[in-house]
């Protein structure tokens, strides 16, 4: 069941809903981490231009773990395919 989940991100605070609620606030977390390596990095850029700056990467890290995700998967396939040939062909002897 969704509930109210209250964070705080650049210092405004935002009610969310959800229904996994350490979810919703570790998400807050990661984005208000990113805003505040981008302000200490980037220097004295516009509010609008560090979130953009912070969804681009986060978005960035978001597909290459679902790049490697897929690989990953791939990789495992191929091994259990593997592994099933030579379970097959070894109880046939």
């Amino acid at each position: 069941m969704a509930k109210s989940i209250n964070v705080i991100i650049d210092g405004r605070k935002f009610k969310l809903v959800g229904d996994d609620e350490e979810l919703i606030r570790n998400s807050a977390i990661d984005v208000d981490n990113q805003l505040l390596e981008f302000k200490s990095r980037q220097g004295e850029l516009s509010s609008s231009t560090l979130t953009i700056l912070a969804a681009l990467n986060i978005a960035e890290e978001k597909n290459k773990l679902s790049r490697d995700y897929i690989i990953d998967k791939h990789f495992i396939i191929d091994e259990l395919a593997k592994m099933s040939d030579y379970l097959t062909k070894t109880i046939r002897i």
